[in-house]
């Protein structure tokens, strides 16, 4: 889940929406640190332009996918794996030391199996399938030849993880948290 290929499209993307073609387009776009500012930037020259073409419903719909795979992303860039014998977990470092200011740092398990992280990636295809989309009417606009894809259908958000049905204990108090009886 190559979340780079997501900036590379929508630099490519913005390079329709302002003067100075892609190479002013990636140098706005990559000059902004963070994937969250990076994708408000875009938005902020994005939607102006996508509304003027009639687009700007489709161009919400890439974005709220965008900000999707943006949050799968990061809850897996900083993560350690756990696996037992019939789980898969991940320690979220990142969202846990936010949310701990003071005292004893609770780190949680986030459980997840093959099944969601197929789904994740299955979402992840989605959301290229807009941004080509959107790029090729791009290309058609500026009288450009390009395929002509077909809008790419609604799917459902999957889950960040799998929400287990009654909380489950830190590692430190209970060293069998990832019994499935749990579930």
């Amino acid at each position: 889940m190559a979340y780079g290929e997501f900036e590379f499209e929508v630099a490519g993307i913005m390079s329709y929406a302002i003067d100075g073609g892609p190479d002013t387009a990636a140098r706005i776009f990559f000059r902004v640190n963070g994937e969250a500012a990076r994708l408000d930037v875009a938005d902020a020259i994005l939607r102006p332009f996508f509304d003027k073409l009639t687009l700007g419903g489709r161009w919400g719909n890439a974005l709220g996918a965008l900000r999707f795979c943006k949050n799968v992303r990061n809850q897996y860039a900083h993560c350690q794996w756990h696996p037992d014998a019939h789980n898969l977990y991940f320690f979220n470092l990142d969202r846990d030391g936010r949310d701990s200011l003071e005292g004893e740092l609770i780190v949680n398990p986030y459980p997840t199996n093959l099944e969601l992280l197929q789904k994740q990636y299955e979402y992840f295809e989605h959301t290229l399938d807009w941004l080509y989309y959107l790029s090729c009417e791009c290309r058609g606009h500026k009288g450009e030849e390009s395929a002509r894809p077909p809008v790419p259908k609604s799917i459902p958000q999957p889950q960040l993880h799998i929400r287990p049905k009654k909380p489950l204990q830190s590692p430190e108090t209970e060293t069998n948290y990832g019994d499935s009886a749990q579930y």
